[in-house]
């Protein structure tokens, strides 16, 4: 079997896939990556600006990008508009150096102490940056919830990496101190027989499993370790997780170098020549999946 990566299986169920970011998609080629990938459509600052002429007011230097509420504000309008099943991969820019010029949105008494002096430099901007982003995504799931969308769209929402710029005590604190949030919104319909367990161990190889499992059926795929993070029976097989520095799974969490719990069996594997395929995510990204 042909190894299918995500955008094509969504487009042999019959799916439009559009790219949309509020960067640029000349930077790392990202746009051309995207279109390799099998992307129908790339949106990105340079239509966002021609589209909401008010979002050079949230502009950031050297063309970075705009602010993210004109990427949801497009998303909306897409989706609002779709005649045939469609698949948004969705980059926002704006929770990540240069940081853009938004209104202030906190207060110093709002921060605990302890968050406030893990920021030594640019903490103004990090912090209100980071209010931001989750305002102007909280204010896009609320017109979802508050539209006809409601019952015919799934949104996953996640990071690629942790909040830059944020000290940590590498030897009490580097175990979660990459984890980054996995959100997920999925209208009854299509929960189905779901159990979630936040106790169960995953990383970016979960998502699209999970989303496989609640927006298509009868659909065959590889997959890179990855399984359904809402599946009523745990597979322990693939209960791990990894990032740049860690591994974690049922045994405990530790550096990729050792040769403790299950990562052990991975490099066993390898020593052997078996073939062994990791994804690892590029972007921050959020998803937004519409059925009929």
């Amino acid at each position: 079997m042909a190894l299918k990566i995500p955008i094509e299986v969504y487009k042999q169920q019959g799916y439009r896939v559009i790219f949309l970011t509020a960067g640029n998609s000349t930077w790392s080629d990202l746009g051309f990556f995207m279109k390799a990938q099998g992307a129908d459509e790339i949106i990105d600052e340079v239509a966002l600006l021609q589209d909401y002429p008010n979002s050079s007011k949230i502009h950031f230097h050297s063309h970075y990008g705009v602010g993210d509420e004109f990427m949801y504000q497009k998303a909306l309008e897409l989706l609002s508009s779709a005649k045939e099943p469609l698949l948004i991969l969705a980059l926002s820019v704006s929770n990540h150096p240069p940081y853009p010029k938004v209104p202030i949105l906190f207060s110093k008494e709002q921060i605990p102490l302890e968050i406030f002096n893990k920021i030594p430099k640019n903490t103004s901007a990090i912090l209100n940056t980071y209010v931001y982003a989750n305002n102007e995504f909280g204010k896009f799931l609320s017109k979802i919830k508050q539209s006809e969308l409601k019952d015919k769209i799934l949104i996953a929402a996640t990071g690629d990496h942790r909040v830059r710029g944020v000290a940590m005590d590498f030897n009490t604190e580097k175990a979660l101190a990459y984890g980054v949030p996995f959100y997920l919104y999925v209208p009854k319909a299509y929960q189905g027989e779901i159990v979630y367990d936040k106790t169960r161990i995953g990383s970016h190889k979960d998502i699209f499993p999970t989303l496989y499992a609640l927006t298509l059926s009868e659909t065959r795929f590889l997959h890179l370790g990855g399984r359904n993070l809402l599946e009523t029976q745990e597979n322990d097989k693939f209960a791990f997780g990894f990032n740049t520095e860690v591994w974690i799974d049922n045994e405990g969490i530790y550096p990729r170098s050792s040769n403790l719990g299950s990562i052990k069996i991975i490099k066993v594997c390898l020593a052997q020549k078996k073939a062994l395929l990791l994804m690892r995510s590029i972007w921050n990204s959020t998803r937004f999946i519409k059925n009929f």
